[in-house]
């Protein structure tokens, strides 16, 4: 059921209803953590559509909140020289580059070019 939630609201994204889309996903959100801990490699996914939707939303701060969430699962289950890491190390610096926190975006890019 989780699966088929997060396929809807992808599409819903896709047909940017922006605020259904982030409805339906929360509930896939909820569905998958009934077995699996908030930290699950198989929730990065909805961390990622979730961040999407904030930013098309302009509610950036909640797009940083899901960024790092998103890089925390990353870093526990993958390496941290990993391509998918470096995205979400270039997607969190540019958030932070908008919100006027230079020195953190910095640090994030940083953190990218050591990847590349």
């Amino acid at each position: 059921m989780a699966r088929l939630y997060h396929l809807l609201g992808r599409t819903l994204y896709g047909k940017e209803d922006y605020d259904q889309a982030l409805e339906v996903i929360k509930k896939s959100h909820e569905l998958d953590l009934r077995f699996l801990l908030d930290d699950a490699s198989q929730l990065l996914p909805i961390c990622n559509n979730m961040s999407s939707i904030y930013l098309r939303q302009g509610k950036v701060y909640l797009t940083l909140q899901y960024h790092n969430k998103t890089l925390e699962i990353e870093l526990a289950s993958l390496p941290e020289s990993h391509p998918t890491v470096a995205v979400t190390y270039h997607n969190r610096a540019t958030v932070l580059e908008g919100l006027g926190k230079l020195e953190q975006a910095v640090e994030s890019a940083k953190k990218l070019l050591n990847i590349y």
